[in-house]
Parts: structure tokens; sequence; C-alpha cells
């Protein structure tokens, strides 16, 4: 496997935290690898106090996220790979830059893997369960985080020969950082308040944003202050409808900047109650032994099954009866040797090539039974997502 030349895709927050463990464990391996760094969700010097916290290198190479010129991503991306004689392109999550790669390397036929393949909704109007078959389509090797995730990928005709069960990088993370964060983070006191006495509120999607008024009126009678890790984008939105000095005002709301992941986690586990709209937060939290209130409705079965997931609801009634995870999920996503198994995967590959596909399938949910949908995506993959 010396000859191997990988590189990593990121291109979102998540996708940072996804991939930090598997980075670390190629580190101490003394596996060389390269990152490419795309701006999706803000490039690297915004999303740098995340790679600094989890000790990525930095960037090999940036390319600028420009949805309008996707030919010209295209070719940037392809031109570091053949300069570069790369042979193995890393990917995770539901993004653009995920899709980006697959297709690229399928189309010039480099070996992509794409890591937690095979998480479904069966909703083709979410965006991004359209980016997430997709990309599965793409890609060369799948590794997935859960079986009914393996059991989704055959049941769409994926060869099994091209997919492995390794757990979830994500449960890595949290064991690797939670001592150093319950140890050293001084956020309860930077923020004044007291341990298992607050409600965190995690929202990524500015279509969650009307749940902030749901859950303030669930929650109000518990008299107890809600954190709201907000980014930028989504501050100015509550601004512009004039919410956001009203919420601190009027409720006791107190919204912060995007934390490191050590607060992040300190946070997390000192917390009473949970709300997201956020995979990678339900995750850890189940890791943590805490269930989550998911802000829509959530798609991996088995941390629904485990009671570390609830889909919201309005109701007082339910929130201390329910809200009592069984245990950690950590044996369920990979004893947190997840990093270390995809590692070896990647190690074992050998010789495995890319193979160019035709137009992809999309499967839908109809009377309980998988169908295809036929519809032309063909190179236009991106257009058509945004329309």
């Amino acid at each position: 496997m010396s000859h191997r030349k990988l590189t990593f895709i990121v291109g979102v927050k998540d996708e940072i935290y996804t991939l930090a463990s598997v980075l670390m464990q190629l580190s101490r391996a003394n596996f060389p690898f390269s990152v490419i760094d795309i701006s999706e969700e803000k490039g690297w010097f915004e999303k740098g106090k995340q790679y600094l916290t989890l000790e990525y290198p930095k960037p090999n190479h940036s390319i600028k996220f420009r949805l309008e010129s996707i030919d010209d991503m295209k070719n940037e991306l392809m031109e570091f790979i053949i300069n570069n004689e790369i042979d193995l392109v890393i990917t995770c999550g539901a993004s653009y830059s995920s899709l980006l790669a697959v297709t690229t390397c399928n189309e010039i036929g480099v070996t992509s893997i794409n890591i937690d393949s095979g998480v479904r909704s069966y909703n083709i109007s979410d965006k991004n369960e359209v980016l997430r078959q997709l990309i599965d389509q793409y890609a060369s090797i799948r590794m997935t985080s859960l079986p009914t995730s393996t059991h989704n990928l055959i049941n769409e005709g994926i060869e099994p020969n091209t997919i492995f069960l390794t757990g979830h990088p994500i449960a890595d993370l949290v064991i690797r950082y939670i001592d150093r964060s319950l140890n050293s983070s001084t956020i309860h006191n930077e923020l004044d308040i007291e341990k298992r006495k607050y409600i965190m509120l995690y929202i990524d999607r500015d279509s969650s944003l009307p749940y902030i008024d749901k859950i303030i009126n669930i929650t109000q009678n518990n008299e107890m202050p809600i954190i709201v890790p907000i980014d930028p984008d989504l501050r100015v939105k509550l601004e512009e409808e004039d919410k956001y000095i009203k919420y601190m005002m009027d409720y006791d709301i107190l919204f912060t900047e995007s934390l490191d992941y050590i607060d992040h986690l300190s946070l997390l586990y000192h917390s009473k109650y949970i709300y997201t709209d956020n995979d990678v937060v339900a995750i850890e939290s189940s890791v943590l032994s805490k269930s989550v209130y998911f802000l829509g409705d959530y798609f991996r079965a088995e941390l629904i099954d485990g009671g570390w997931v609830y889909n919201f609801r309005e109701d007082k009634r339910i929130m201390d009866n329910e809200t009592r995870a069984r245990g950690s999920s950590l044996e369920l996503l990979g004893g947190g040797l997840a990093s270390e198994n995809i590692v070896n995967k990647i190690y074992a590959l050998g010789g495995v090539s890319s193979r160019k596909l035709g137009t992809p399938k999309l499967y839908i949910r109809s009377d309980g039974k998988v169908e295809v949908h036929k519809g032309e995506i063909g190179d236009e993959w991106i257009r058509w997502l945004r329309v």
C-alpha cells in the first residue's frame, strides 16, 4: 500500500469532525496524505478554529466554492489530482464538495471512498438525501457506520464487495477529546451557567429557525437558559426578522459564536436537554449517553430505537419521560475503533479502481417499497439539485 497517494476532501464543518480522527490515525501510522479544503461552508480561515482544535494540518490546496462555475471547480480539482498523482480520494457526508469529488474521480478513473455511506431517509424532496444517494452511487468504495446503512446500499443494488461496515469516526473523536474537555473547558464559567441547569439548542439550517419559538413554548416553565451556538449567517437572518435581540431580551436565550470542540463537548455533556437539527450533534450526544430531540425527521434507525434520538414533538409532558438514553452508543458505532477500521481498509484496498457510471438512480419510498426514479441527472447534477 505504500504506493497509494491519498487526499481528503473537506467542504463543510461536519466533514471536519467526521474526518478528524481518521487523519489522526493516518498520522500516527506515518501514512502521508493531503487535504483539499473547498469553501462550500466558508474557507480554511473561517473554519480554522475547528481545524486547530482538532489538530488538522494546513490544507495542501484550497478551492473556492462557486456553484455557478461547476466546470472550473472540477477542472481545478482534476488538475490537483493529476499533477500530484493522487490515486485515492476520500469524502464523507452530504455536500456538493463530496459529490464534486466522486464525480471527478469517476470521470478520470481514480478510486474514491465515501465514509458514512448508506444513510437514507428516502425523501428525495430533501436536497441532502439526493446528495447522499448520488455520492454513494459514484463512489468506488462505501464505508458504512451502522448495519442499516449497509442494508440500504445492498437493497439499492450496490455491489456488496464495495461496502465495508466500520463504525462512525465521530464516536472515536468524542472518546479522544471528552476527558480533555471535562478537565480543561471553562465555558460554563465564561457563560455564567450551572451544569445540568441549561438547555442546548444547535441549529444549522435556516429552515429550523422557527423551532426556536416552539422550544421556548415547551421549556419556559423549566426556568433554564437556552444556549444557542449560532453561525453568523443564521444570526443575520434572525436580525433581519428583528428576533435576535428580542429573544435575548424577552427570554432566557444566550446566543454564542461557534465554539471550539473542547467547549462544545463540555456543554453537550453537562446539558439538561438537547435540541438539534444536526446529525453530528445527535451522534456525539448518543456516545455521551445523552438523548436529543431532533428538529425534523431523523434517519438513523439504530439511534432512534436505542432511545438516543427522538423526533421533536410539541408536548411538554414527554421531556423527562423520554430523555433517558440506554447507556452509550459507543459499541454500536464501532467501539472507538472506527477510524482504525477505516485506515485498515484503506491499507487493504490494493488495486481497487474506479469505473465510469451512466445516469445514476434515485430511490424513493412508495407504500413501503423501494422504487427506481429515472430522472435525468447526467452531467448537470449540481444544477439539477439547485433547481
